[in-house]
């Protein structure tokens, strides 16, 4: 009983009126992320979605949209536009607002596939970030390009001249 009333002080457990116990919203949330093994909650991956979007440039070759960033983690790294996806939001909307929100376009957005990225510790290799990328194809991309906001610099660049970056 001791536990009992700790875990409803807690708010992971309520007193039904018939006397039984049941988990709250909080009791389940905490249960999803408990790992048994260690007896512990544990870190779960960051959900972004990674934006591939591609156009031709004046000699009809693809070029692709992307991102040199302005800010740590990977300040003056190049890579394709991407954001954080929100609490019950679709990977679609997500999308549209974070390309909204980077670039000053809109487009439609599918999804294409799934890309985990882990980051380690160059030091200790203990891991630092883990990431599951939701990658979404543009399409219909239209709007005036914003080549600048707080977290970068835009442009559209060829493979080549993406690889031929210092960082990417």
């Amino acid at each position: 009983k001791f536990h009992l009333r700790k875990l409803v002080k807690l708010g992971y457990v309520a007193k039904l009126e018939s006397g039984e116990y049941q988990l709250t919203a909080s009791g389940k949330e905490y249960a999803n992320n408990l790992n048994e093994k260690i007896r512990a909650v544990e870190k779960q991956p960051k959900v972004s979605v990674l934006m591939v979007i591609a156009d031709k440039n004046d000699a009809g070759e693809p070029v692709y949209l992307v991102q040199k960033r302005l800010r740590n983690p990977f300040y003056g790294y190049w890579s394709e536009i991407h954001g954080r996806a929100e609490w019950g939001e679709s990977f679609e909307a997500t999308a549209q607002r974070q390309l909204k929100r980077q670039t000053g376009l809109r487009a439609t957005f599918t999804v294409q596939g799934f890309r985990r990225v882990r980051d380690y510790d160059k030091n200790d290799v203990s891991l630092l970030e883990d990431k599951l990328f939701v990658v979404l194809k543009a399409s219909k991309v239209s709007g005036e390009l914003t080549n600048t906001y707080e977290g970068g610099t835009n442009a559209w660049m060829s493979l080549e001249e993406l690889r031929a970056q210092e960082k990417v």
